[in-house]
């Protein structure tokens, strides 16, 4: 582990965080996670929740009542709006692995996808909606509409885009009446 670089509210960032952020380089869940509370704390305390990728991928691949239990000690289902950070991330048993990430919303009961690989994580979208949804609002659906979203150019961008994507609709979505 590296040195402890920066503590904010629940992150703590290394060293080895921080490196990332210089490129090319895919970025990893406690970089995503940081910006998620930055956003939260900063921008829309008293509006969207912002779920981290280590969060999204425990109730993608959880139980049931692990997740429902998630979902009401977050309180996501009282938010206007949920963000999940997504990781395809196929072995529960490994905590830093993957290849894509990109960006569920949970928006008017309805989940939206913004995926900037043409759709690389809509099964993994999918299954995080199926178990989510029915804990979110009374009635939700858990079916994705894949939204259109501007595409990456390389194969390390995606972290960015999440966190591009998430500030942006949270900005717009926010101040959108019901």
């Amino acid at each position: 582990m590296g040195e402890k670089v920066l503590s904010y509210h629940d992150i703590l960032l290394r060293q080895e965080d921080l490196e990332l952020l210089r490129g090319p380089q895919w970025l990893n869940d406690q970089v995503i996670a940081f910006y998620f509370e930055y956003l939260l704390r900063e921008k829309h305390q008293d509006g969207p929740a912002f779920v981290s990728g280590a969060t999204s991928f425990f109730m993608a691949n959880g139980g049931a009542a692990d997740v429902k239990q998630t979902v009401a000690s977050m309180r996501l289902a009282e938010r206007p709006l949920v963000f999940f950070a997504v990781n395809n991330n196929p072995f529960v048993d490994v905590a830093e692995g993957g290849s894509h990430w990109s960006l569920l919303t949970f928006w008017r009961g309805r989940f939206f996808h913004c995926d900037s690989a043409a759709g690389l994580n809509r099964s993994v979208a999918q299954q995080l909606a199926a178990q989510v949804g029915p804990h979110l609002a009374s009635g939700s659906a858990s079916k994705v509409v894949d939204a259109k979203t501007v595409q990456q150019v390389n194969g390390y961008d995606c972290g960015v885009h999440v966190m591009a994507n998430a500030r942006a609709l949270a900005g717009a979505l926010c101040t959108t009446p019901p």
